[in-house]
């Protein structure tokens, strides 16, 4: 029986990531580099915890990060 993984990201690293993103990163008007820079991250984040990560959250608290900074 092969060893199960154990996942290196927790929702602690998702919603601070979140929160970098929606703040520091990604400024004014969302552009198509801004989605690629989140759909990334939502694809890692995914691909090491398949079965607890919700990436529509991900994305939502991107989202919301980044309106709360009056952009």
């Amino acid at each position: 029986m092969a060893a199960t993984r154990k996942p290196i990201f927790q929702n602690q690293h998702y919603d601070a990531i979140a929160e970098l993103l929606g703040q520091k990163v990604v400024y004014g008007i969302m552009d198509e580099n801004d989605y690629r820079i989140i759909e990334a991250f939502s694809e890692l984040f995914a691909q090491d915890n398949p079965t607890t990560f919700d990436k529509y959250k991900f994305r939502d608290a991107v989202y919301e990060a980044h309106s709360r900074k009056g952009v």
